[in-house]
């Protein structure tokens, strides 16, 4: 199935159960997802954009995240006003549960935002509070299979996982569906499903805070309070909304 209109028609039937989910955009071509459903949905939670091909799309920090030839997903849901780091874990628990379901196996999340499979990166979460509203946006790789040479190594792909082309619509459907559903789910149902699919936990990382880098091997991650971290200096526990991995 091609042609926006007919991806629209098909997510339409697919998520028409899926409250508060108000309004389907489906685009041929995007510069950003995020960008376009902060144009559409104003200050209405329940605005669902995507696109067939997203050309500059973006990730965290300024990360570029885009799917020249439209191989790949990307969607953005505008929802109502949360804490950015609930958001964060409710979406990434909501990508890798899709994305489990739809590679059938286990995956990880590289806190904050990253799907991870196989030590590459998978799905990649940015969430943006704009006024009224918050937008979560979501890259998933459906049927990449050759990567420029910067990424062969940091990127895998749904087709490069279960050995077969993905149907995109399918996976836009399972991504937005449990989005909905998960942001339903309070907070110690959320850290529980994060839990066993924390990455970090038990290796030497190195996190920005402010102006500071700092060292250390992960204890665990709380995502709604800080992240564990065993320096040099002795156990800190560095804030989860104001905390970045290093690049």
């Amino acid at each position: 199935m091609t042609g926006a209109s007919a991806w629209s028609e098909a997510l339409s039937a697919a998520l028409r159960d899926a409250a508060p989910l108000t309004r389907i955009v489906v685009l041929d071509e995007a510069r950003s997802t995020q960008d376009e459903c902060r144009r559409l949905a104003g200050d209405r939670p329940g605005c669902l954009v995507t696109a067939l091909r997203q050309t500059s799309g973006r990730g965290r920090l300024g990360r570029r995240w885009a799917d020249d030839r439209g191989e790949g997903v990307a969607l953005t849901l505008s929802v109502a006003p949360q804490p950015p780091e609930r958001l964060a874990l409710a979406a990434g628990v909501a990508v890798c549960e899709a994305a489990e379901r739809l590679a059938g196996r286990p995956l990880g999340i590289r806190w904050p935002n990253d799907v991870m499979a196989e030590g590459r990166k998978l799905a990649g979460i940015l969430i943006e509070q704009i006024d009224d509203v918050a937008l979560v946006g979501v890259g998933v790789n459906v049927n990449q299979i050759t990567w420029p040479s910067e990424l062969a190594d940091a990127a895998i792909s749904l087709r490069q996982l279960t050995g077969a082309a993905v149907d995109r619509i399918h996976v836009t459907a399972e991504v937005a569906a449990g989005l909905i559903s998960t942001l339903r789910r309070c907070d110690a149902e959320l850290a529980a499903a994060f839990a066993p699919r924390d990455l970090l936990a038990g290796t030497t990382r190195v996190f920005l805070l402010g102006g500071e880098r700092i060292t250390g091997v992960v204890e665990r991650v709380d995502p709604l309070a800080g992240l564990r971290v065993h320096t040099p200096d002795g156990l800190r526990t560095l804030p989860a909304a104001l905390t970045s991995l290093a690049p």
